[in-house]
Order: C-alpha cells, then structure tokens, then sequence
C-alpha cells in the first residue's frame, strides 16, 4: 500500500522508474487504481547523494512501524510522463493514517554505479502474552556456542531476573520460548 521510491525529480529518471513500478503491480493483471502511495523522502530532505537509500529505507520503516505514511511535500503534480490517473498510485500529500494490522511497503533504491534493488519491508508482528499456569516447573530455553559462554548467558539471564526492574518470569519465558 505504499512505494518509497527513488524519485529522481528529472523526466527520465522518474518515468523510468513509474513505467517498471506500474508494469509489476500491473503483472497480476489488477485493475485497481490509485490505492498505493507513491512517495520519496528527497521531498521532505532533500538528496543526500550516496545516503539517499538509507535515508528512504529509514523513512519506510518508521511508517511501518508508526502507521503513518508521510506527505510528499511541494508535490502539486507529476510529470507528464506518468499517467497517475490509470495507475496504481497516488502521492500523498498529506500525512495519511495506516491502520492494517499487516502493513506492507516496497523500496525502489537506485544507488551508485547501478546498485539497484527492490525491498519488501513489513511491520513486525504483535507480541502475544502466553497464559501460564501459577506453579509447577519451568524450563528458561538458553543457547549458546560454548559451555562457557551457556554459563555467562545463564548468569546473566539470573542477575537480570533478580533486578527489580528487570521482567517477570513469565515475561522473560515469552521471550527465551517465542522471540527467538
């Protein structure tokens, strides 16, 4: 539902761009249109040369994990070259709320000396509480490369527990059973 997009601001350079971006959303034969944003951080930045797909990566994942997609600033029409109107995108001009609970964007970053890629990015999931059992045993799953480096970890993960603010047990079997 939203494209960072290199967005070269010259006529070659972002119609080029469209044409491929159009041609993939285009190859699964959907017909809908303007449903995705289309949108590059050098509106809202500037081009910082060799930094600018870095800086576009960042902007996406900060939308992914805020739920906002940001507006392109100054946009107030594209070039004549890309048909907005019979696409798939728009460009936001306006910040827009992302509610879905899975969230995807894509990333055209065309770099230096031809390092182009294509990224897909999605929020990360919710965390789930597990419901457990007052009593009974637990196991706190650890690994480790080395004996030693198992104690140090099992050391650290008692210390830790024993802090006042550090997580309940059931918080830290969470983690150790489902965040690894």
């Amino acid at each position: 539902s939203y494209v960072e997009a290199h967005g070269t601001a010259t006529p070659l350079g972002d119609a080029v761009e469209f044409a491929a971006l159009n041609a993939a959303f285009r190859s699964r034969g959907a017909a809908k249109k303007s449903y995705c944003a289309l949108a590059s951080v050098k509106t809202n930045i500037g081009h910082l040369d060799s930094a600018a797909g870095i800086a576009g990566f960042i902007k996406a994942v900060l939308s992914l994990k805020h739920g906002w997609i940001p507006p392109s600033l100054h946009f107030e029409r594209g070039s004549s070259e890309c048909d907005f109107g019979s696409s798939p995108f728009f460009v936001p001009t306006k910040a827009l709320r992302w509610d879905a609970p899975l969230r995807y964007t894509g990333l055209s970053s065309f770099g230096l000396g031809g390092t182009n890629a294509h990224v897909i990015l999605r929020n990360a999931p919710q965390p789930t509480k597990v419901q457990r059992k007052e009593g009974g045993l637990r196991l706190l799953p650890l690994s480790a490369k080395s004996m030693v480096a198992l104690e140090s970890a099992t050391t650290a993960l008692a210390e830790y527990l024993k802090d006042d603010k550090g997580a309940t047990l059931d918080e830290a079997l969470q983690t150790l059973e489902e965040g690894r």
